[in-house]
């Protein structure tokens, strides 16, 4: 795959690139990283152009002493779409990921496919939990080489009331939406899975067994398997 930077209004954005006819764009999770998709995009055929991305702030991406938002990420996913000059596309959000995602299609433009692996935006945020949680959240975030004032400022912010999702908001969506889910999730419960496969009008729940928070690094290529034939299958009509 290509390794490029976008250069946003805010800084560098890093991602890397595979050439295809049809994009979709990745986007992880609080403290991840674009390189969390390189065992899933293993199993998606060359029809398909991809693009893993590193949130600001994350990776390889610039780490501004900003204030890091879920609307700001969203503006600066955006930008990067703006600058792809794409039409027709997908993306795949896991947690945090698809949050940004979520929004990205409510306030600027909607997405043909939208993916929420798993995705947050509903459940009560790391921020509304006990200090003690919290503290020890960040800590390991920290210790897998993420930047201290980031995480720390994404999830106070992530607390927020006006940047979550509610039922209003999921039901504007009209991207044909795949909802993914781990069934032994214990970081965002399975119950939000149905939650919103109950308030986007047009979308299908996917549950892989066996998988936790993380189904694209766990099963890859069963989460691979069914992005591609969800996308593919023309009968998909809203």
């Amino acid at each position: 795959m290509q390794d490029l930077f976008f250069n946003s209004s805010l800084g560098r954005i890093h991602y890397y690139y595979r050439e295809g006819k049809y994009p979709i764009l990745f986007i992880h999770g609080i403290g991840g990283n674009s390189k969390t998709w390189m065992k899933t995009v293993k199993f998606i055929g060359d029809y398909f152009s991809l693009y893993l991305i590193d949130l600001l702030g994350h990776g390889s991406s610039d780490k501004p002493h900003i204030e890091y938002t879920v609307d700001l990420n969203s503006e600066i996913l955006n930008e990067f779409i703006i600058s792809l000059g794409i039409e027709n596309f997908g993306i795949a959000g896991n947690s945090y990921g698809g949050w940004v995602t979520l929004l990205y299609s409510l306030k600027f433009k909607k997405p043909e496919y939208i993916v929420l692996e798993d995705s947050a935006g509903l459940n009560t945020p790391i921020g509304k939990m006990d200090m003690e949680i919290k503290n020890s959240f960040i800590e390991s975030l920290v210790s897998s080489g993420n930047c201290r004032y980031v995480m720390e400022n994404m999830i106070k912010n992530n607390a927020e009331m006006k940047y979550r999702i509610n039922e209003d908001d999921l039901k504007k969506i009209r991207s044909k939406t795949l909802i993914i889910w781990g069934d032994n999730d214990n970081v965002i419960p399975i119950e939000f899975a149905f939650k919103f496969k109950k308030f986007i009008q047009c979308s299908r729940l996917k549950i892989i067994e066996g998988a936790g928070h993380l189904p694209h690094l766990e099963k890859p290529e069963e989460f691979a398997k069914i992005l591609q034939d969800s996308i593919l299958d023309n009968e998909w009509i809203c």
